[in-house]
């Protein structure tokens, strides 16, 4: 009863001693829910579907989870049409659906909805958001000071990609960033403190016992447990935390000792052994995941680096080189592309946000030249903030996502945005530098109450400006904008339960883009009728089960070919059912007679 009465009584000191500290928290309240109003929605109209198939495995299996604590079904049917019958970010072999995505958020989510029930799922981002929120500030405070803080804390609570993936709340990346942020808090907490030196007298011992198991013990402990959750939840950013981390661990290698290393890895290892243990049930090894190309890499890496440190300490230089290309090209799995990454950080970044990116900038400039004690501080973490924001910059604009349907459209429902999450972050503080000293333009005006009262309205009156803008542009400032996801979930919901109505409960619905609103409430495959080996397999279906297919209306011409040659072939014949609004209908598949397909 005292340690707790001890802690409330800290807590309240917090707030005492910090004027900045009710307000934050009374504004991450508010953004939990502002941020649950989409999901909520969602609930309310009886309508919980996801715009991304990545979402919607993630629900699915979280919900699995939570009633089964399986992280598997079975479809029988998969046995007879060689695995087609799945959805996008699922995963078949053998009839066995597994999970594509990684496990962290489904574990997590789906052992707090044993204790609060499923109805808590969709919401538990946003409460991490308003989490990671506070942490944001802590840290902030504890690098660039109080007023620093708050101000990037507003900015960060109104920065569109944090609300907007906060809303859509079945992806990883601000569950992964709340973590990584309270992960860094308590390192920073860690390493600002001196590590303990034991003296000879029994007063000092004692006191140097308390310190290493009290204050050193939590925060390692706290570092590593977060640090773990960070990983689980998306294990592949290992590739820029590793030599980001790795980076920030040399220039600070002075306050670390064995013990906080120790405690650090101890705990980040005890975080992720859930996640080994599934891995190990799932895909035969603790380090494997639902991806195989990640599988493959893993397997080269860890190959090529073997070698490497052989080839090293054994004198056979020359196989360096080629072995550093391998484990480069294996990490660039789907390119390398300079130009490419960086026009796409201009897109996403410089353009997109550029009343961010402008200031950021001239803050950057001002902390180098003329604040050189903050510079001083903050120096380790921003060469590891450049390090990481150079490899993702590169390994993901290196990449090509068409989430939007037009490829020529930016928009904030891109990928790219949810991906340099952890680069935005780090632009805040230095945006607050350029508000807190743009109002020295005033310098001219004599009277220093006057000045003091014109100073600050400026101030205040930037941060509304730039909050305007960023809300204004989350919400209906891109064609992907929270207020347009309102209206399309009214329509989906108009056009899946016609959908759904139209068709048995145990029936197979073909699909390109529709596999997930209609999954798992109907089997669905992703594919057309180009592929000959899919049309063996939809034949040996329709034969023993209802198969119909969804997608755009199709012309009667296209329709009389499919059934004069295409589908023919295959002894199959596509009929129109309904068609369910402009731009899309729904087909029943056909068997038409008993025809044996190898």
């Amino acid at each position: 009863m005292k340690y707790f009465q001890k802690i409330l009584s800290s807590i309240i000191k917090a707030f005492k001693d910090d004027k900045f500290l009710l307000p934050v928290f009374i504004l991450s309240v508010v953004f939990i829910i502002l941020s649950s109003i989409l999901p909520a929605f969602q609930v309310k109209q009886d309508f919980l579907k996801f715009f991304s198939p990545d979402e919607n495995a993630n629900y699915v299996f979280t919900k699995l989870y939570q009633e089964t604590d399986q992280l598997t079904f079975f479809e029988k049917y998969n046995l007879i049409a060689q695995d087609i019958i799945r959805p996008r970010s699922y995963f078949s072999y053998q009839g066995i659906i597994k999970p594509v995505s990684f496990l962290g958020m489904t574990l997590l989510y789906g052992n707090l909805a044993k204790v609060f029930g499923s109805g808590i799922i969709p919401f538990l981002t946003p409460l991490f958001a308003g989490i990671g929120l506070i942490f944001y500030y802590l840290l902030i405070k504890l690098l660039f000071g109080s007023k620093n803080a708050f101000i990037s804390f507003l900015l960060f609570f109104s920065f569109p990609v944090l609300i907007y993936y906060s809303a859509r709340s079945m992806f990883h990346n601000v569950l992964f960033l709340s973590f990584f942020i309270i992960a860094l808090y308590f390192l920073t907490k860690l390493i600002q403190k001196k590590i303990p030196s034991i003296k000879t007298n029994q007063i000092d011992k004692k006191k140097y016992y308390q310190e290493l198991f009290s204050r050193d013990f939590v925060f390692a402990l706290l570092t590593g447990l977060f640090l773990g959750l960070t990983i689980a939840v998306r294990t592949s950013e290992l590739v820029w935390l590793i030599p980001a981390g790795l980076l920030f661990f040399l220039f600070n290698i002075k306050k670390f000792n064995w013990w906080r290393l120790a405690i650090i890895f101890s705990f980040l290892f005890l975080a992720l052994l859930p996640v080994f243990y599934n891995n190990q049930l799932l895909y035969g090894s603790p380090f494997y995941g639902g991806y195989n190309e990640m599988n493959r890499s893993i397997e080269n890496i860890g190959q090529a680096s073997g070698s490497l440190f052989k080839s090293f300490f054994s004198g056979h230089l020359s196989e360096v080189g080629d072995l550093i290309k391998s484990i480069f090209n294996t990490i660039f799995y789907f390119g390398f592309y300079p130009l490419q990454s960086f026009f796409m950080f201009f897109k996403y970044c410089t353009e997109m946000f550029w009343y961010l990116f402008y200031p950021f900038v001239f803050g950057l400039v001002y902390l180098i030249i003329y604040d050189r004690s903050t510079f001083k501080k903050v120096w380790t973490y921003g060469l590891s903030w450049l390090v990481l924001s150079l490899i993702l910059i590169l390994y993901y604009g290196s990449w090509k996502f068409v989430d939007n349907p037009d490829p020529n459209s930016f928009t904030i429902g891109n990928s790219y945005t949810r991906y340099w999450l952890p680069i935005y972050i780090s632009l805040f503080p230095f945006v607050s530098i350029f508000i807190l000293k743009i109002k020295n333009i005033f310098f001219w005006i004599k009277k220093i109450r006057i000045k003091k009262i014109v100073s600050n309205a400026f101030s205040v009156s930037l941060i509304i400006l730039i909050m305007f803008l960023s809300l204004r542009f989350v919400y209906a400032g891109s064609e992907e904008g929270l207020k347009h996801y309102f209206s399309k979930s009214r329509i989906a919901k108009i056009e899946v339960e016609q959908v759904i109505s139209l068709t048995e409960d145990r029936s197979i619905i073909i699909t390109e883009y529709h596999d997930k609103f209609l999954f798992p409430e109907r089997k669905v495959i992703v594919g057309r009728f180009d592929d000959d080996n899919m049309n063996k397999n939809y034949y040996r279906l329709a034969s023993k089960i209802p198969l119909y297919y969804y997608n755009f209306t199709l012309p009667e011409k296209d329709i009389k070919y499919l059934n004069e040659r295409r589908l023919k072939d295959f002894n199959l014949r596509i009929e129109l059912v309904k068609s369910i609004n402009d731009a899309f209908s729904l087909y029943q598949l056909k068997a038409l007679s008993y025809c044996p397909i190898n």
